[in-house]
């Protein structure tokens, strides 16, 4: 049985791996709050089976072998009032992911996707990609957040209004509900809006409206079960959905990165 993750290879198995494949993926995720009914790993769960499951497909279905690295399990989160959250610096997350992508270019790897869960690390992740590129010019470094492969088919399975869909959600826990069935509490799911100022024209709280400005919400506007949208219109069939449009687009993307020269 092919073996897709680092971790689990002999270093004489990464070398002939590397002999099939340049392409390494860094699922990044975080350890924070998902509100009373998710456990602390959901950013992180959603990286590492995602991942499993394209480095499965792309083997099953196209004989492509891909590399998945140990997973981040933090990030930047402004959730750490929440007993159990653990946010890192920017900067130390910067330079640990920094570190690990230098480490496996220096191995032969030349195609690094990061495969992102969490919002808070975005910013942190692009400059990454942009001091990787300034000393690897001939190297591809592609961030995605896991989310936005999820676009096309949200219109048809969302049932929350506008701010639904943030944190600890209905996006969220319809995929957890995939996962990690076992660690979802739905009877203790409860509907919490963000609280937000400023209007749906210029930004919103929710991952698919369009955002023309970024308005940066302090921890006082989060309610205090820690949920931003409205998990109780969650359920497996919309996880379903969402995880299986998200694999084959990661799939897809994954074929066309491949033949990038």
């Amino acid at each position: 049985m092919a073996k897709f993750f680092l971790e689990e290879m002999s270093w004489p198995e990464v070398r002939d791996v590397l002999k099939e494949t340049d392409l390494a993926v860094l699922p990044v995720g975080c350890t924070e709050e998902h509100g009373l009914h998710l456990p602390l790993n959901v950013d992180t769960a959603c990286v590492r089976y995602i991942s499993q499951k394209v480095a499965a497909q792309l083997y099953e279905k196209h004989r492509h072998r891909i590399v998945v690295a140990p997973f981040i399990p933090y990030g930047d989160t402004n959730l750490f009032e929440f007993p159990g959250t653990l946010s890192i610096r920017a900067e130390t997350l910067s330079n640990l992911v920094h570190d690990v992508c230098r480490g496996l270019i220096r191995h032969g790897f030349r195609r690094l996707l990061i495969l992102n869960g969490h919002f808070g690390n975005v910013p942190h992740l692009i400059a990454v990609g942009r001091k990787i590129l300034s000393e690897f010019p001939h190297h591809y470094f592609v961030l995605v957040n896991w989310w936005n492969l999820a676009s096309e088919v949200i219109p048809e399975i969302r049932e929350s209004e506008v701010g639904g869909m943030f944190h600890a959600c209905e996006l969220e826990t319809s995929v957890s509900l995939v996962i990690q069935p076992d660690r979802v509490s739905m009877d203790k799911a409860v509907k919490q809006l963000l609280k937000f100022p400023l209007s749906p024209s210029f930004a919103s709280p929710d991952m698919f409206s369009p955002q023309r400005v970024t308005f940066m919400h302090s921890p006082k506007a989060i309610g205090d079960s820690g949920v931003m949208g409205d998990p109780t219109l969650a359920n497996r069939e919309k996880g379903e959905k969402i995880l299986k449009t998200v694999i084959d687009n990661l799939v897809t993307l994954v074929l066309e990165l491949k033949e990038a020269p």
